[in-house]
């Protein structure tokens, strides 16, 4: 699943990192900005039939010139470096650990062209 957003600061909205997967999300922010996941609770709403232990691969691109900050909304832990350097992306597995929680543990990064 792919979503791309212009959108600055602010908290992701429904789908925009669920839904599949392997997800992708790619910012192409005019200015530097830090996106909150949803919480816990929301993000398991979004995906039904989920069981402890489920898991899918996030990737999140910054790709403008701006760096782009992961913050966590209640219910969710973010393990690794959570800033998104410019024109670059940041994989992510996200594990649902329990009820309405997640871990999203930093898997690598690499360069966008």
């Amino acid at each position: 699943k792919y979503t791309t957003s212009a959108a600055g600061t602010g908290t992701f909205a429904a789908g925009d990192v669920t839904g599949a997967k392997a997800v992708t999300y790619n910012s192409t922010a005019a200015a530097p900005s830090t996106m909150t996941t949803r919480t816990g609770t929301q993000m398991a709403a979004d995906l039904p039939g989920l069981k402890v232990g489920d898991t899918f691969r996030l990737r999140i691109i910054s790709s403008s010139a701006n760096i782009l900050t992961l913050a966590a909304g209640a219910g969710v832990t973010l393990t690794g470096t959570a800033t998104h350097a410019a024109n670059s992306f940041r994989d992510w597995m996200v594990t649902y650990t329990g009820t309405n929680t997640f871990t999203f543990q930093s898997q690598g990064t690499g360069t966008t062209s």
